[in-house]
């Protein structure tokens, strides 16, 4: 809780719950090691792919699908030892494996449906996250930058055409640059004294 509001509201509504009330600037270190263990997993994922930046889609999907999986096998310290968070919470069950599933930041040709027209059926994209128990998956077209859903696509090898696309998507929307896996952060000073 936040000293904002009225402490003693707060714990009596939500009795039998304890509640730590914490100052403006306070650490939470039980948040902090969460934060910490998502940016680790992601940073597992991205040193995998050969993008130097990744537009903000890319990034949101990058770290839905680090908590989606944190989330989907149970936790030697958590309150269940045989069920995952996602179970307890959402009733969602353990990942089916029998469904095709592609990696995040692979390229893949996305089956985008059929009309009864002479338009392309598939796109080009990039992996962004598995959203369901049904096997679709997200992808990032890379023709707009925009967010697809689709049930089929078939993988393809990332060339370099690839990834100056995405980077080209990046670019325009300021995005982090990255150096062997990891983000580059430059120091933005407000007043010359702080620099």
């Amino acid at each position: 809780a936040d000293n904002e509001f009225k402490k003693e509201d707060i714990k009596n509504s939500q009795l039998p719950a304890l509640f730590h009330i914490y100052g403006k600037d306070e650490h939470v270190g039980l948040i902090e090691r969460s934060n910490r263990t998502i940016k680790n997993k992601t940073r597992t994922i991205m040193h995998a792919t050969p993008y130097k930046r990744l537009p903000k889609v890319m990034v949101i999907g990058l770290v839905m699908g680090a908590v989606k999986w944190l989330n989907a096998f149970p936790s030697r310290t958590g309150i269940w030892k045989t069920m995952s968070p996602s179970t307890i919470v959402l009733g969602i069950l353990k990942p089916n494996m029998k469904y095709k599933q592609i990696v995040f930041g692979l390229h893949a040709m996305v089956f985008t449906g059929t009309r009864n027209n002479m338009t392309a059926r598939s796109v080009p994209a990039v992996v962004l996250n598995l959203p369901n128990k049904h096997g679709g998956s997200y992808f990032m077209s890379l023709y707009s930058g925009r967010r697809l859903h689709s049930y089929e696509w078939r993988e393809l090898p990332i060339d370099k055409e690839v990834v100056d696309r995405v980077e080209e998507l990046s670019e325009s929307k300021k995005a982090l640059e990255m150096k062997e896996g990891y983000p580059i952060c430059k120091l933005v000073c407000r007043k010359k004294r702080d620099c």
